[in-house]
């Protein structure tokens, strides 16, 4: 169920342009892991072509795909590391595996994925592990990825609350400054919803659809 504030945005768009409120989740959605090192890690494996007839394998055979790329990822290619832990995660092609998903995420992420740390860090978190999901994200922030800054943000604000608005905000901040425009979204969500204080829900809420506009034009 929504929060009171969530329905009232969503109001608020949806009265102005009718289906809008479901394209704006689309965009921000898509745009969400933009700028992380997936198309370079492609361009360094050694069979790309192979890699493209599996990628279009998922619509027709998504079982078969899941059984080359696993055989792909564990000979060693870091891309399809990445889609073995997708396909894992979401259920595609396989049964649903939370655990051996964050597995080859990690493995993606010791090996260089930005995608692999974003989601090994998330999936950490969601199984509890808190200070683990810190620790990784963090790895990410130190070498400025601004998607690890607006995860480890968001993660301090639902663990801490109202004790990490200082932290949250700076991450939050950081990332925005870097270019990341879900960041900003992220950011000025969180003041709507007040996790920085009562003072900013207004300017939050008032804030809230210029700046969705903006992002999907």
């Amino acid at each position: 169920m929504h929060c009171i504030i969530c329905q009232f945005l969503e109001w608020l768009i949806e009265r102005q342009s009718p289906g809008r409120v479901a394209d704006l989740k689309q965009q921000v959605r898509a745009q969400e892991y933009r700028g992380l090192n997936s198309d370079a890690l492609f361009q360094v494996e050694t069979d790309q072509a192979r890699l493209r007839e599996l990628y279009e394998l998922w619509e027709i055979d998504p079982g078969r795909a899941f059984s080359e790329f696993l055989a792909l990822a564990e000979e060693g290619s870091v891309w399809s590391m990445q889609q073995v832990a997708a396909a894992l995660e979401s259920g595609l092609g396989t049964a649903v595996d939370p655990t051996r998903a964050e597995e080859w995420y990690r493995r993606a992420f010791e090996r260089g994925s930005d995608m692999g740390l974003l989601r090994a860090g998330y999936l950490a978190f969601v199984r509890g592990a808190v200070d683990e999901a810190r620790n990784i994200l963090s790895g990410g922030v130190e070498r400025g990825l601004a998607a690890a800054m607006r995860l480890l943000a968001e993660i301090e604000l639902r663990v801490e609350g109202r004790y990490a608005r200082s932290k949250a905000r700076r991450l939050f901040e950081r990332a925005i400054e870097l270019g990341d425009p879900i960041a900003r979204v992220k950011f000025t969500r969180a003041r709507a919803y007040g996790y920085f204080g009562l003072k900013e829900i207004p300017a939050g809420i008032r804030d809230i659809k210029p700046m969705l506009d903006a992002l999907v034009h």
